[in-house]
């Protein structure tokens, strides 16, 4: 008998990873998808079909099964999509069982929720009401899935997935009445016809105040949620609950998770709080850290901590000087303006005074310890394979592939760690984190180069000759800047910029103010990374030197503009080089301290601000610098140098201790 193979995929990604208000919604979004990918690959592997690519990480897959050993799965590693073989397909392989098996895990997901927060609700709302809501729970969990399959003989029809899914056979549920905060759409649970402000809060009021105490902070004032928003913030608090017969003769687990993830102005202060830590016990000022703790905890200000959450970094740190409260203070708190409003929307509930007293605590603290304000933007990571797709169509390079992404999963979230990230998920080619912005390059250039030495292995053991790099995007906002925004951008920015436009093997930064871009600017890898390590990190450690000067930049910027240098032009290369020299050492009002280092740090800066577009040619590429300039370079420095200062980044800061 011929061999078969089934392709499987489950969707939609993007409508219910990206649609997140929250990091613990992202979060969730991901690893739920990744997990029941995993139930897919076990109904598969329970028919005795064996997973082609990608292939299942044994860890993960134990633990699936109640099996697992050691640090229990908190992020997703599965990727949506699979391929299987099996001799025996023709025959006793049902794809049905597939599809029942990962709408089993869901729905038995689904009802351990129900039960445990709003079925005992009953009394509060009554028969009619909790009959509605229950109908339209059960429409949501069981009409959202996406589930598409072919089987084939052909090894290489791959495509035939992608023919299969435009199909369109399935139909989401036509949803009525008022719609749900988080996803676009979507009912929300109470079932009202029309927007009604009081009947809204009095029923997710009386589900914020239900049998779980967690569910005050899981679902905020004000939210209205459907099922699968629902199930999203509650899923963490019952997913070791889980214990399902499935289809096959295998029994589903779940196993414990956090309850909580680094919030995004965690995210955003963690290497501040470093600093913070670090002078307070420097300086001898640590009694001022306290009192401000204090002063939080009389006013009842923290609410939402970080106590499961906290980023390594500043974990390890604050619990060396017995300083815990410092890393799983909620993470808002350490900004005034975050504060400020918490304290003003405590005023019914709490002492005026004691709030406002707290905020000037804060203020003290900073001044005093002379660290500045924690810079309030994050940065969200994407990163994906180049030139994967039609290789691993190949047979011949599928357990090559498999085996190096394996690899590759495994080594980011340790990489993301160091770096004091979170990461969201890492799968496949695939890798979602956020970030500190004083991390984010460094953070994705370890990645690339892991991504790399992952497959130069897989090669040299096999003497395959798999190519791939890695592409990234880097796309940076403030804490208050809609995550779900960040996030769609994050994929257009990786795709049309990085890739599409830079020519793959490169990262784009894009960065948001004011609810508009600010910058955007994209480079091969090769072009970051030069002789002396990351060229941007290079300059910003001599421009903190005084080797330039932000009023240099910003002429720059107006410069390149107003010559329209950012357009093809016919200037030469040394004519231009030498206008720019000229207008720099005008800038400083002095003649240049270190003439050769001026010039390289100009050089370096030119070339940064130079596009350059990477073309491959028989595995060969090859970079073509752009005859133009653009000024996001510059605006890239001004923009980081902030950054990098706030978080006490060792570029900028060794540069500062070699000044003074």
């Amino acid at each position: 008998m011929n061999q078969s193979h089934f392709h499987f995929t489950l969707g939609p990604v993007q409508a219910f990873v990206a649609q997140a208000r929250r990091t613990r919604d992202f979060w969730a979004g991901s690893f739920l998808l990744s997990w029941l990918s995993s139930v897919a690959i076990k109904s598969v592997e329970a028919q005795q079909g064996e997973i082609a690519f990608p292939k299942p990480q044994p860890d993960y897959m134990a633990w699936l099964t109640g099996q697992g050993e050691g640090e229990a799965p908190k992020q997703g590693t599965i990727p949506n999509r699979f391929k299987a073989l099996s001799a025996q397909i023709g025959h006793d392989f049902d794809p049905a069982l597939v599809c029942a098996s990962v709408q089993q895990a869901w729905q038995g997901l689904a009802e351990l929720i129900w039960q445990g927060d709003i079925a005992p609700l009953a009394a509060q709302l009554g028969d009619v009401r909790l009959a509605a809501t229950r109908e339209i729970w059960d429409r949501q969990v069981k009409g959202f899935w996406e589930i598409n399959w072919v089987i084939s003989q052909d090894a290489t029809a791959g495509s035939l997935l992608d023919r299969r899914k435009n199909w369109r056979s399935h139909l989401s549920p036509i949803e009525p009445g008022v719609k749900c905060m988080l996803m676009e759409g979507w009912q929300e649970l109470s079932g009202l016809a029309t927007p009604n402000r009081q009947g809204l809060s009095m029923f997710w009021e009386t589900v914020r105040h239900g049998p779980a105490p967690e569910l005050m902070v899981d679902i905020r004032e004000g939210e209205v949620l459907c099922a699968l928003a629902f199930i999203k913030r509650r899923f963490a608090r019952y997913f070791d609950q889980l214990q399902l017969a499935m289809p096959g003769e295998w029994t589903l687990h779940g196993w414990t998770l956090p309850s909580s993830v680094p919030s995004l102005a965690h995210i955003a202060a963690g290497r501040w709080l470093e600093k913070l830590v670090t002078q307070a016990e420097r300086t001898g000022n640590r009694d001022l850290l306290e009192s401000f703790l204090l002063d939080l905890e009389s006013a009842r200000l923290d609410a939402a901590n970080e106590k499961e959450a906290s980023l390594p970094g500043i974990t390890a740190l604050a619990k060396a000087v017995s300083l815990d409260n410092v890393a799983t203070l909620d993470g808002s708190l350490w900004f005034a303006t975050q504060l400020s409003q918490k304290k003003d929307e405590s005023l019914r509930l709490r002492q005026m005074h004691l709030a406002e007293h707290a905020l000037q605590s804060l203020n003290r603290l900073q001044k005093i310890l002379a660290i500045g304000t924690p810079h309030p933007f994050y940065a969200v990571l994407l990163m994906d394979g180049d030139s994967l797709g039609s290789q691993m169509s190949d047979p011949a390079k599928q357990a090559g592939i498999s085996a190096a992404l394996n690899e590759f999963t495994e080594s980011a979230a340790q990489i993301v760690e160091r770096h004091n990230g979170f990461l969201v998920y890492a799968g496949g080619d695939d890798v979602l984190a956020l970030l500190g912005v004083s991390d984010a390059m460094a953070c994705a250039a370890e990645l690339r180069q892991s991504y790399a030495d992952c497959f130069a292995q897989q090669n040299r053991q096999h003497q395959s000759h798999i190519v791939s790099t890695l592409s990234g995007a880097i796309n940076i906002g403030h804490i208050k800047w809609p995550l779900r925004a960040l996030l769609f951008d994050a994929h257009h920015l990786l795709d049309d910029i990085a890739k599409e436009m830079t020519g793959r093997d490169a990262l784009a930064i894009r960065v948001w103010k004011h609810d508009k871009p600010h910058l955007c600017w994209s480079q091969p890898w090769e072009v970051l990374l030069g002789e002396q390590g990351n060229r941007v990190e290079w300059l910003l450690g001599h421009f903190a030197q005084g080797v330039t000067s932000n009023g240099f930049l910003f002429k720059l910027q107006t410069l390149i503009t107003s010559l329209r240098l950012d357009q093809p032009h016919d200037f030469s290369e040394k004519s231009m080089r030498d206008l720019l020299w000229a207008e720099y050492c005008q800038s400083l009002g002095r003649q240049p301290k270190g003439h050769e280092l001026d010039k390289r740090w100009l050089e370096e800066l030119v070339t940064l601000s130079t596009p350059h577009v990477r073309s491959l040619e028989n595995n060969t590429a090859t970079l073509t610098p752009q005859h133009l300039l653009t000024p996001d370079a510059a605006l890239l420095l001004r923009f980081l140098h902030e950054a990098y200062l706030a978080a006490g980044h060792l570029s900028v800061q060794s540069g500062l201790e070699q000044t003074c």
